[in-house]
């Protein structure tokens, strides 16, 4: 079983790794590099010798022997050819893509204290729909989901994108993280911690007020005061703001059928996607935003610690 502790956590420990996945990402990145240059030279090779024999069969047809139908085939030939040879130019792009969910987020994963990543999977929506803090949807889009165990508590995140019927846009778009302790339970009733203005209670709960100062900026939502100070504990709100501070963006806590825990991010950007193909790793800010990553995702782990 894995344990935050196992987590590397000392700064040049966590330095070496992180720099490791950067170089390892800029190798992968050159590979792709290489093979999107090749074959973009040659699709425009190609093209432009498509287009001069095009030309001059047009010409030779039309003018010569007064073949209308062959002198259309040949500016036919040079309209479908090069669209042709660029979509193969630019398959490096979609390659480069799939390699990186393929080969680097599994580094990610292992590095975060040997978590599973799956590129296509995410939380149940009926889990979500159970823990009354996401917007009301009818379909779902989820990716880039980690699964593991740490402190004997299952931990589940990945992004995800939530739809109704109503709305092009998602109702709600960043990253969902489920918690469920080993034992069967660790906390009574349905509570709800938010600092979300536009988070409208479905259960039947009240709201209640923390006596600490520093932790204004949440609210809570349970159904007795039993539950609601049972959850709220000092260590847990101020890792909440911790979080929230790095998403840059307001948090909503759900805790709920006794062992459940799910807390949501919201995010408008993709937050795991590889760096632009053609901007080297190690000049960008790619292993910036790999750290920051790492360490939005450390600081949910610091939150499961809490109910070992």
């Amino acid at each position: 079983m894995t344990t935050v502790a196992d987590i590397p956590q000392a700064h040049d420990t966590y330095a070496q790794e992180t720099q490791r996945l950067a170089q390892a990402a800029e190798n992968l990145r050159l590979r792709h590099v290489r093979r999107l240059r090749t074959r973009h030279n040659i699709a425009i090779t190609f093209s432009l010798l498509v287009a001069i024999a095009s030309a001059g069969g047009f010409g030779w047809y039309l003018m010569m022997e007064g073949d209308l139908p062959r002198a259309l085939a040949c500016t036919a030939l040079a309209a479908v050819v090069p669209p042709l040879l660029l979509a193969w130019a630019a398959r490096p792009l979609a390659d480069y893509r799939r390699a990186h969910k393929q080969k680097f987020m599994p580094q990610l994963a292992r590095l975060l204290g040997g978590l599973t990543y799956r590129a296509q999977s995410g939380l149940n929506p009926s889990i979500i729909k159970a823990a009354d803090i996401a917007p009301a949807f009818t379909r779902h889009d989820s990716e880039d989901c980690f699964t593991g165990t740490l402190n004997g508590v299952k931990v589940i995140f990945s992004e995800m994108r939530l739809f109704d019927d109503q709305h092009v846009s998602p109702r709600f778009s960043g990253l969902c993280v489920l918690l469920e302790s080993a034992l069967d339970q660790r906390f009574s009733g349905h509570v709800v911690i938010t600092d979300d203005p536009a988070y409208e209670p479905s259960l039947p709960a009240r709201e209640f007020s923390f006596e600490s100062p520093e932790t204004t900026q949440f609210s809570l939502y349970a159904e007795t005061p039993e539950a609601a100070q049972a959850v709220a504990n000092p260590r847990l709100l101020k890792e909440l703001a911790e979080a929230a501070a790095r998403f840059k963006a307001p948090v909503r806590a759900s805790f709920f059928k006794g062992r459940y825990v799910l807390i949501m991010f919201t995010s408008h950007e993709d937050m795991f996607e590889p760096s632009d193909l053609l901007i080297p790793v190690r000049t960008a800010n790619y292993g910036t935003r790999v750290r920051t990553e790492i360490s939005r995702i450390l600081e949910i782990i610091d939150v499961v610690g809490l109910y070992s």
